[in-house]
């Protein structure tokens, strides 16, 4: 991955994607090259917006759009190992992984063990790492505020109202 820029291109174009395609926009050296959905609105719409090709078979993008480095996988959870090992695998792309990555742990071990045998990276979405809360717990652990840890237990309330989900029915 050294030509710049490096081209990203989306699968996926639920209501997360604009804040996928808003932060490519401001990141020096990475442009959105494409963007997918089985939804043709909601591919168009994108693509229109951010003035890129729009498919509704990630398979057909790849074909048409060959210089893609990296595929933002935002699919629905359930669909994150199919389509990014298939990625992987089939167009030796490197993934932006949308959380949760996968849903199970041998999931997680054969994409990671793809990636590393074809070369490839895997950079999982993890936004909160730096939110206050969290940045304040690392600061008191640096410090030692909190002891010598032996074993932890959090409940995050991080819940979202239904009106959340409702956005992107």
């Amino acid at each position: 991955m050294t030509n710049l820029p490096l081209k990203i291109a989306l699968i996926g174009c639920g209501r997360i994607a604009g804040h996928h395609c808003q932060s490519i926009g401001q990141v020096d050296g990475v442009e959105l090259a494409a963007v997918c959905d089985l939804d043709v609105a909601k591919a168009k719409a994108y693509g229109d917006q951010f003035s890129v090709p729009h498919f509704t078979d990630y398979h057909d993008m790849f074909q048409a759009v060959p210089e893609i480095d990296i595929a933002a996988v935002i699919t629905p959870s359930g669909m994150h190992f199919e389509h990014g090992a298939d990625v992987i695998e089939r167009y030796k792309k490197h993934l932006i992984m949308e959380k949760p990555t996968f849903m199970r742990p041998e999931q997680l071990h054969t994409a990671y063990g793809a990636a590393d045998n074809h070369g490839l990276h895997i950079f999982p979405v993890f936004q909160n790492r730096n939110n206050k809360a969290v940045r304040r717990v690392r600061k008191a652990l640096a410090a030692g505020e909190l002891g010598d840890i032996r074993i932890v237990s959090v409940r995050v309330r991080w819940c979202r109202p239904q009106r959340y989900y409702d956005m992107a029915p």
